[in-house]
């Protein structure tokens, strides 16, 4: 209306001037090419394929999004220079930017004090990244995009956490980042809270969305008694999805340094993993914290070999495979931080294979086992090789009995080694086992079965003793031995007793079964006139012949069934025990009855210790066994044994307890060296596993002296945690080969997320994790 009002010169003047001004619009349209859709406030055409958008800009392609305050578009070169609030928003993929010059073809281009992040694909583990969502967070003055998930950084640093503040961060000069790939930064810094931890001059991580890509760990740090301060750096080599090998480096301030290696693979049919570790120290003069006492250690060299296989060959036939190997068995006690390997004197290689062919199943194992005495002299045990051959069970035909037949040979490597593992024995010995055996099996009475065999027993020896004139065994001769001998056997079970009774009203459950089941078995073996003249290695040699023996006992059992309040359940066995003796018509059998854990008594008795086993599962979470082995001549308990655990989602508890209390003398007096240890690991785990404390120890009771104790503690935030850990070591027991009386350990590792845990991949001080 106001220009209807002007004069009409002025209206002809004004309306010539904008026919004169550029086009000028607050419009959307794709009127720009490589766009669907082009939004701002002003939009301006300049000489050709060159536009200038201001004010609001939002430019849409198919894959991106691309904001700015102000943007100059290059149509030829498809090249983007935008101002002001620049964002860019991809697939997996979003910056923030003050400016950005950028290819919207190739989606590649720089941004200036930018910052942005990425998805690292949906196989992400999230347990990784402390239950976030597996992004990461860049930031930098600079961020080249050179690849589609490539950025070059300069002067800043990315971060796995997630949050408007994040709890840790590497910044770095120089950095290049490649998303699921792998991080490579220059001058690294590693903050948490904005406080530096620890600077790398070159670090090369990996980043994958499956969490395996090769390259370079991050490094650890520890600290013990003995090996001092150490720094600890490792190499992952992701081979293949059912490959993998780590190779780590280990330096320490006191005694020098080690070369550790691991592999892995996983199959199909199998699976394995085989660890190697190589232990250079120089010589040390060690200081005792307790005694202040100097001991000198010269400088040695030791290798450690560990691993397990377990493969499938095809066609029913298996690979199996075991090594648990050192060249120092005394280096290995010292270092170890697995409480089983603190009191080891034996080391092991062995492998087998079985399979079976037609109706015959075969078996072929080679193994090396030898045993270090406390001087470290040693006794080496050796099956080089064995051959098992067997035919199962088959039945007679017309006839309710089964025959079938084993057959055993061995090479037994027996040799004895001086403190210089010089050989100073050597009592190999042939053998070759021949076990056919005919069995009855009765079951027609449904509370009661009866299972009857007669076995012959065939045995061959490349070696024996001589007779001396007073008919004891002599000196070892070549002369081959050879023992036949029949054993029928009997055994009865039942009659059961059983009463069942309801409870209607318990809340524990609704329906319980007792049963109480006496078992008998009665065994006569024939005489064996050559027995003295056997080499003893085994039990098959060790033999009584001539004789009877009687197994007497019964097993008790209580059963509970839920039948109220949800579902039925399944009955559930919550206590079960067994009580047992033996009787021999020879004493001599006592000493070689393996049911028995405490028949090495200096006078053998014709009966047995009464052996008792019991063990209870009141609930699903909680398993305990007990057992003894009484001595009815004495009246006294020779030995005690308890285990327990407790397992539920906040508590997992686990704990031993032996004790060996008495061996007869000749006149009764007990002549056993006392015994008796307490073992205990518990872990207690607060909100969802956020945080949570572990301890466990191994208690001398009899000698007073806690041999082993570790304490840990961890937390679990979103984004990150860490753990401390600290061991305790008694190496008393090691007399003078033991540096110092007690080592002292400390262990501190943190997980990033995304990054992992930064700690030693062959474990810290629990041993090996659980990766």
């Amino acid at each position: 209306m106001l220009l209807f009002e002007m004069p009409v010169g002025r209206a002809l003047v004004l309306a010539a001037a904008l026919l004169l001004v550029p086009a000028v619009a607050r419009a959307q349209g794709s009127g720009i090419p490589g766009f669907e859709n082009v939004v701002a406030e002003e939009q301006e055409r300049l000489t050709g394929n060159v536009y200038k958008l201001s004010r609001a800009v939002e430019l849409t392609q198919p894959d991106m999004k691309f904001y700015a305050d102000y943007v100059e578009y290059y149509g030829d070169t498809n090249r983007l220079i935008a101002t002001g609030n620049v964002l860019v928003i991809q697939k997996d993929h979003q910056i923030a930017a003050d400016r950005a010059d950028f290819n919207a073809k190739t989606k590649l281009g720089t941004f200036y004090n930018a910052r942005g992040f990425a998805a690292m694909g949906p196989q992400t583990d999230v347990a990784a990244f402390g239950t976030m969502k597996p992004d990461v967070q860049f930031y930098g003055e600079t961020l080249e995009k050179t690849g589609e998930d490539t950025y070059v950084i300069s002067h800043g640093g990315f971060t796995t956490c997630t949050q408007a503040d994040p709890r840790w961060t590497m910044t770095s000069g120089s950095a290049k980042l490649r998303i699921d790939h792998y991080a490579f930064l220059k001058n690294m810094l590693l903050r948490a809270k904005g406080f530096p931890v620890f600077y790398l001059p070159v670090m090369y991580y990996p980043l994958s969305k499956d969490n395996r890509s090769t390259g370079f760990l991050m490094p650890g740090y520890g600290s013990t008694t003995i090996q001092g301060q150490t720094i600890t750096n490792g190499f992952f080599w992701a081979i293949n999805r059912s490959q993998d090998a780590t190779i780590q480096h280990e330096w320490y301030s006191k005694t020098g340094q080690q070369v550790s290696g691991e592999y892995r693979y996983v199959s199909l049919l199998g699976s394995g993993t085989l660890n190697t570790r190589y232990l250079n120290e120089r010589p040390t003069t060690y200081v005792d914290p307790v005694t202040g006492a100097e001991n000198p250690q010269d400088g040695r060299k030791t290798y450690f070999l560990n691993g397990g296989l377990s493969q499938g060959l095809g066609r029913g036939w298996f690979a199996q495979g075991r090594a648990d190997y050192t060249s120092n068995q005394i280096v290995r006690q010292i270092y170890s931080t697995n409480p089983r390997d603190l009191g080891s004197r034996s080391r092991f290689l062995g492998g087998s294979v079985s399979g079976s062919a037609k109706t015959l199943r075969l078996t072929g194992t080679y193994d090396r086992n030898e045993y270090f005495n406390s001087d470290q002299s040693s006794n080496l045990r050796s099956n080089g090789p064995r051959i098992n051959v067997s035919r199962p069970d088959r039945l007679v035909p017309g006839l309710p009995v089964y025959y079938s037949i084993g057959s055993d040979y061995v090479h037994l490597v027996n040799q004895g080694f001086d403190t210089e593992h010089v050989r100073t024995r050597k009592d190999d010995i042939d053998r070759l086992d021949v076990v056919p055996v005919i069995r009855f099996p009765y079951t027609k009475l449904p509370f009661m079965s009866v299972t009857s065999s007669l076995m012959w027993r065939n045995t061959f020896w490349s070696d024996s003793r001589s007779l001396q004139e007073n008919g004891e065994p002599g000196l070892r001769v070549d002369d081959p031995i050879s023992r036949q001998f029949f054993e029928m056997s009997s055994e009865v079970s039942g009659p059961t007793f059983v009463r069942i009774w309801d409870a209607p009203n318990s809340t524990y459950a609704q329906r319980f079964k007792h049963s109480i089941e006496p078992f008998f078995r009665i065994t006569h073996r024939t005489s064996i006139d050559n027995a003295r003249q056997i080499i003893s290695n085994e039990y098959v040699d060790n033999i009584t012949g001539g004789m009877t023996e009687y197994v007497y006992g019964a097993n008790s059992r209580l059963y509970a069934k839920k039948t109220a309040g949800g579902p039925t359940s399944v009955p559930r066995e919550i206590i079960g025990a067994t009580i047992r003796q033996s009787y021999y018509t020879d004493v001599n059998a006592a000493r070689n009855d393996q049911a028995y854990l405490s028949n090495n008594q200096v006078v053998p008795s014709k009966f047995s210790a009464v052996q008792m086993n019991v063990r209870a599962a009141p609930t699903e979470q909680i398993l305990t066994t007990f057992r003894t082995e009484y001595d009815g001549r004495y009246s006294k308990f020779r030995l005690f044994g308890a285990d327990g655990s407790w397992n539920n989602p906040n508590i997992t508890l686990l704990a031993g307890w032996n004790q060996y209390r008495y061996r007869a003398g000749a006149n009764g007096e007990n002549i056993a060296t006392p015994s008796q240890y307490l073992n205990s690991a518990a872990t207690i785990r607060f909100k969802q596993n956020r945080y949570g404390v572990l301890h466990n120890f191994n208690w001398d009771i009899q000698a007073k002296a806690i041999l082993q104790q570790r304490i840990a503690g961890y937390y679990n935030a979103q984004c990150c945690g860490f753990t401390a850990e600290y061991q305790f070591v008694d190496l008393q027991r090691l007399g003078s080969y033991a540096p110092v009386q007690q080592d002292s350990r400390f262990h501190f590792s943190v997980t990033l997320a995304g990054i992992g845990n930064i700690s030693n991949i062959f474990g810290a001080l629990g041993g090996m994790p659980n990766r």
